[in-house]
C-alpha cells in the first residue's frame, strides 16, 4: 500500500520528509481557478457542482504536487443545506438571510430529514469521490481532506447581518451574552448537523477531517469552553466512535494559550496554529498533546519575492527548526491561515522548494 505522508504523521509515524499543504490552496489566486469560475453562475454553484468542485480541488495538486487535497467547499455549506439563503457578493463576502428569534431560535433551522440537506451533503460527497478516484490514478500518495466550519464560527456568520469587513462579530457576541440558552440551542443544532456532514464525507472517502473555527479567538475563556471546546469534544467523540482511525485536525484560530487546553480536552489528532503563538511555546505546550500544523504567516505569500525572499526563508527555517524533528515527526507544514487572493504563485513554489531542499 502506498504511504500517504500526512495520514502517517497524523497517526504517529515519523516521516521521511516534512508533509506540506496549504489552507485555501484551491481557489482565488490561481489563474486556472479564475478561468473555471467564469463558467459558473456563482460561488455556491461552483461548490455544489461536483465535477467543477473536484477540478478546482485538484488544480493545486497538479501545479504544486503537495501532500493533501482539501475539498473545494465552504464553511457556510451547513446553513445553506439547512435551507437558509446564503449568497456570496463580490467585495462584501457572505450575505445570509436569518433573523434571530430568542423565543424560538430554531424556527428557521430545518435539516433533520430534509431533502435539501441530504442533497447538498450528497453533492459534497460526490466531489470527494471524484477527487479520490483521480488522486488514486495520478497522485496516489496525496491524502483527501474533508472539512466543515466549527459551530461557533458558522453561527457568527449566521447571526451577523451587514457585518463590516474586519469587524469582530459584535452582534453575535452580544446575542451570545444576552440570550445564552437560545444561542446554545443554535450551537447544539449546528454541532449535530456538522457531525452528520463529516461522517458522510468520511463514508465518501475523506481520509482526514479538519474543523475550522476561524473566530475562536474572539471569545472569553468561559465562552471558549462552552462554544468552542465542548462542541468540538462532541464532534470528535462522534467521529471516533464510528471511525477511530480517521485523523481529525482542529483549528481554533487565535486561541492563544487556550490552544493547549483545547488540544488536551478535545483529543484531536492535530492542532492547526495561526502565526501568532511563539514557536518555542508551541513545541513545549502543544506538541506533547498532538501533531501541530502551521504556521507561516499568509501575508508572506503576498510579498514581492525579490524583496522578501530572505524574510520568507528565515521564517520557514525558524518554523522547521523549532517544530520538526526527523525522529519524532508530529509536524505538518502549512500556513497560519488560508491563501489570500493576493497570494503569488512564485512564493508558494519558493516555500515548497525550500522545505523539500532542506531535507
Amino acid at each position: 500500500m502506498i504511504e500517504k505522508l500526512i495520514v502517517s504523521v497524523l497517526k504517529g509515524t515519523a516521516p521521511k520528509r516534512i508533509p506540506i499543504w496549504f489552507m485555501r490552496q484551491a481557489g482565488r489566486y490561481l489563474p486556472e481557478y479564475k478561468k473555471i469560475r467564469l463558467q459558473t453562475k456563482n460561488f455556491m454553484n461552483a461548490v455544489l457542482t461536483p465535477e467543477i468542485a473536484a477540478e478546482i480541488t485538484l488544480q493545486p495538486i497538479r501545479r504544486f504536487d503537495i501532500d493533501a487535497a482539501i475539498i473545494f467547499s465552504d464553511i457556510l455549506v451547513i446553513p445553506y443545506a439547512m435551507g437558509i439563503n446564503v449568497e456570496f457578493h463580490e467585495g462584501i463576502g457572505p450575505v445570509i438571510e436569518f433573523d434571530f428569534n430568542p423565543n424560538n431560535p430554531l424556527s428557521k433551522i430545518n435539516w433533520r430529514d430534509s431533502e435539501n440537506f441530504n442533497d447538498v451533503v450528497s453533492k459534497i460527497c460526490q466531489t470527494i469521490s471524484i477527487v479520490k478516484e483521480n488522486l488514486t490514478k495520478s497522485h496516489p500518495s496525496t491524502a483527501t481532506i474533508g472539512f466543515a466550519g466549527a459551530p461557533w464560527t458558522v453561527t457568527c456568520y449566521l447571526l451577523e447581518k451587514n457585518r463590516k469587513k474586519g469587524g469582530d462579530f459584535e452582534l453575535t457576541r452580544q446575542i451570545a451574552y444576552q440570550y445564552p440558552k437560545a444561542f446554545k440551542k443554535i450551537i447544539d443544532e449546528i454541532t449535530d448537523a456538522t457531525i452528520v456532514f463529516l461522517l458522510a464525507q468520511i463514508d465518501a472517502g475523506a481520509e482526514v477531517i479538519k474543523v475550522f473555527d476561524s473566530h475562536a479567538g474572539l471569545l472569553s475563556e468561559h465562552q471558549f469552553q462552552s462554544l468552542v471546546t465542548e462542541p468540538m469534544i462532541k464532534i470528535v467523540q462522534a467521529i471516533k466512535s464510528q471511525h477511530p482511525d480517521i485523523p481529525i485536525i482542529g483549528f481554533p484560530r487565535k486561541a492563544g494559550i487556550l490552544y493547549e487546553r483545547f488540544a488536551s480536552e478535545t483529543q484531536v489528532d492535530c492542532i492547526a496554529l495561526d502565526h501568532t503563538p511563539p514557536l518555542r511555546w508551541i513545541k513545549e505546550n502543544i506538541q506533547k498533546h498532538c501533531v501541530v500544523q502551521g504556521n507561516l504567516d499568509n501575508i508572506y505569500l503576498t510579498l514581492d519575492l525579490n524583496d522578501a525572499q530572505e524574510a520568507i526563508s528565515d521564517s520557514v527555517t525558524s518554523i522547521i527548526a523549532n517544530l520538526y524533528s526527523p525522529s519524532v515527526g508530529r509536524f505538518i507544514f502549512n500556513l497560519g491561515h488560508g491563501c489570500l487572493p493576493e497570494t503569488k504563485i512564485e512564493n508558494l513554489e519558493y516555500v515548497i522548494n525550500k522545505i523539500r531542499n532542506i531535507f
